[in-house]
């Protein structure tokens, strides 16, 4: 991503080169041609003999325009690549693992960075979806302990299957006296 930024800046400075260098340079010549009309032959030698310095300064403060552009351009190239690439990198990365049933994984966003709502959104949608499956998976462990037909334990055993491919956060609730899970033979609601 950097160097796409970097090479956009490149061709920008490039074009505004070119154009401050043509726009310059035309100037100049057509104010030698009015001039020659409207001046002495003396004056005009004198103004001849001034348009090669003319240049000169044009042509210095394209090339100090020109690096100036260039490291603006660079210092904001890496500075958005670093404020919006990490983010990105992040955010995929936590996608993939998302994908890959890992709801636990957190995205960390550095102060400043772009993209923080996404980010914030994307780990609260990962902790509802994880207590989500936890709660399913405490549901499945009160039912399996009923007493229940064949044909459902079955599919009770199929769906905690399933939810087995979702890491989460481990809990213990048995540490909480307060805690609202109920563990008897009822299922939870």
């Amino acid at each position: 991503m950097i160097w796409r930024i970097l090479f956009i800046a490149l061709f920008s400075a490039v074009i505004n080169a070119a154009q401050f260098y043509f726009f310059y340079s035309q100037t100049l010549e057509i104010l030698a041609q009015e001039l020659s009309f409207q001046l002495l032959p003396e004056e005009l030698n004198a103004v001849a003999q001034s348009l090669p310095s003319m240049y000169e300064a044009m042509n210095n403060w394209l090339i100090l325009l020109l690096s100036l552009q260039l490291a603006l351009a660079t210092w904001a190239g890496c500075w958005l690549s670093y404020r919006l690439y990490g983010p990105v990198e992040r955010i995929r990365n936590a996608l993939v693992d998302i994908s890959m049933g890992k709801l636990s994984s957190e995205i960390r966003i550095r102060k400043g960075d772009e993209l923080t709502d996404i980010a914030e959104d994307i780990n609260d949608s990962s902790a509802r979806i994880q207590v989500m499956v936890m709660s399913m998976k405490e549901n499945i462990a009160v039912l399996e302990k009923c007493d229940l037909p064949h044909d459902q334990t079955l599919h009770l055993e199929t769906i905690r299957h399933n939810l087995e491919y979702f890491e989460t956060l481990e809990i213990d609730y048995s540490d909480h006296p307060n805690s609202k899970i109920e563990h008897d033979d009822e299922p939870v609601v």
